[in-house]
């Protein structure tokens, strides 16, 4: 008996580790150390939730991270009609209950955080008919100006920014309201936000005369690319709209894949086609040839030509097409479709059509790639287009070379300039973590912390904004140029995730809600993963010039 008990003993003494282990690896996370909560609201009254949410681990153990539930109200629940989520593996599921509506962010099973590390989670969300018309050109909505989430949280950034030319027309306590980027924008933040706190409040915005806001619905929308036998492309863009406003709409900003609007068709229903008015394309609109009233439906087809260089390449004997996938319209289509139209004598190694529920711009870097062969009418005999085609798209690339010298240089130059705008943004960000050590040493008062910090911030959002903007259309003028431009963009969401994780670090040791001892544990692993992604980042660069030289 006594042998047999000394045995178990010795059993539990060299289990005993293991199952301390394990015990510490189940260590869950239990609060959000940082979540930024923007939301923009577009010209056809569309708002963009995006959302950041940041997870420390600051055990020393690794820690699992559960699934975070955030309650909107309940009459949103059928006004989310897309979204995206990332890192992948990540789950984004909405349910409706008695009360709310639940948005649930599931990581994959078993996923954990080793320590001293974090995760950003990024939520995209669009709303429709979010906002409605009270009078004139006033206009309200119900707006969740800080979710509740099922995790206390840190500290909240919440914003809500407005078209050029409109402003808010309420006041909201621990908000305030300023131009940023020629965009009114109510920005607010909180600490120690308890789980389950939450902000809705009533926002009022007022248009000035003149300015295009509308309140639309796309119910439908089809983006077809017609290839002629000489070798020119044509898009086509058939967008179905209804007017929920309560004013009668004539204009319409759609979202297309030229810059030149005056040279868009517009083809009404039962009305001859006629070409946009200058009027309205200097102002990146086209004319609907009709005024659309409250609550009616109206299809409208637009027609413009498009550089076949841009969307097209020769390569292994076969065409190959790149054919964005977003629709022509800054908004959510319920049902949209994609086709490409071929001449006689091609076909495609692909499909050549494509259908989705709810698309967006959030569709925006993907694309549709199809490659094209000669299709024989026989054995021996090749159709007598497939001949013109092939000609005219030679004579195209040898005739427009003037034209692709121009282009080249235009890209050129804004590679160039996204190149100094991100070399700026990462200098203001060193900046600001500078001063974050500054601040922890005493070096700077909080008067001109505060101050300059809004200064940097400001910048960096400056320089981000104009990079955004720079992207597409570098992508629509060199395709190619896609898949480095998105891996950059991949590596500045992380190099600011990881930022914002360092500064947070800093607010808490400041705030003495960690120990210097915990903050120097954790300082060397941040900092280590800041210089890796900018070292990736500059070589990223150094690739984009290289491509472009």
């Amino acid at each position: 008996m006594k042998k047999h008990a000394t045995i178990m003993i010795i059993a539990l003494l060299l289990i005993m580790p293991s199952i301390s282990y394990r015990a510490e690896a189940q260590v869950s996370i239990g609060e959000i150390s940082y979540f930024d909560h923007q939301m923009i609201l577009n010209d056809n009254g569309f708002v963009l939730v995006n959302d950041t949410l940041v997870v420390v681990n600051e055990f020393e153990s690794p820690a699992t991270l559960p699934s975070i539930n955030m309650t909107y109200p309940r009459e949103l629940y059928d006004l989310i009609k897309a979204y995206s989520i990332s890192p992948d593996g990540f789950v984004f599921e909405k349910t409706l209950t008695e009360n709310s509506t639940e948005v649930t962010i599931s990581p994959p099973q078993g996923y954990t955080i080793q320590p001293g590390d974090n995760v950003s989670i990024s939520i995209r969300v669009y709303l429709v008919r979010t906002f409605s018309p009270i009078a004139g050109l006033n206009y309200s909505a119900s707006i969740p100006l800080v979710p509740a989430l099922s995790l206390p949280i840190n500290r909240v950034d919440s914003s809500l920014a407005l078209p050029p030319a409109i402003f808010f027309s309420t006041q909201h306590e621990n908000f305030t309201s300023s131009v940023i980027n020629n965009r009114w924008t109510l920005k607010g933040t909180f600490y120690n936000v308890s789980e389950g706190s939450f902000r809705t409040d009533i926002v009022k915005i007022n248009v000035f005369e003149g300015t295009y806001f509308a309140l639309l619905e796309f119910t439908e929308a089809k983006r077809e690319f017609i290839i002629s036998p000489l070798g020119s492309i044509t898009v086509r863009d058939t967008i179905t709209m209804v007017n929920y406003d309560n004013k009668t709409i004539s204009k319409l900003k759609p979202d297309l894949l030229t810059e030149d609007f005056g040279g868009v068709m517009i083809i009404p229903p039962l009305v001859n086609p006629s070409l946009n008015p200058s009027s309205d394309a200097n102002n990146k609109q086209v004319d609907l040839g009709t005024g659309l009233k409250e609550g009616e439906r109206y299809t409208l087809t637009l027609e413009y030509p498009i550089r076949s260089t841009d969307f097209m390449k020769a390569r292994d004997g076969l065409l190959e097409l790149f054919l964005p996938l977003k629709p022509p319209v800054d908004g959510v289509v319920y049902d949209y479709a994609l086709k490409l139209v071929l001449p006689e004598g091609f076909s495609a190694y692909s499909e050549t059509e494509e259908s989705r529920a709810n698309a967006s711009p959030m569709d925006g870097e993907q694309r549709m790639d199809i490659r094209l062969g000669l299709a024989w009418a026989s054995q021996d005999i090749m159709p007598i287009a497939s001949f013109v085609f092939i000609f005219a798209l030679v004579a195209l690339l040898i005739v427009g070379k003037p034209e692709m010298a121009e282009a080249a240089r235009e890209i050129d130059i804004m590679v160039r300039e996204y190149v100094e705008t991100f070399k700026d943004r990462m200098a203001t960000s060193k900046e600001l973590a500078d001063l974050y050590r500054k601040r922890q040493s005493g070096q700077v008062s909080k008067v001109e912390f505060k101050r300059t910090r809004q200064l940097l911030e400001e910048r960096r959002e400056k320089s981000l904004t104009r990079m955004n903007e720079l992207k597409p259309k570098l992508v629509s003028l060199k395709p190619s140029l896609q898949e480095q431009l998105s891996k950059i963009s991949d590596l500045h969401r992380d190099h600011d995730r990881v930022l914002r994780g360092l500064l947070n670090l800093y607010d808490q040791l400041y705030s003495k809600k960690v120990k210097e001892e915990v903050f120097d544990r954790f300082l060397p692993s941040h900092q280590r993963r800041i210089n890796e992604i900018e070292e990736s980042l500059s070589g990223g660069m150094d690739d984009l010039l290289h491509e472009v030289e």
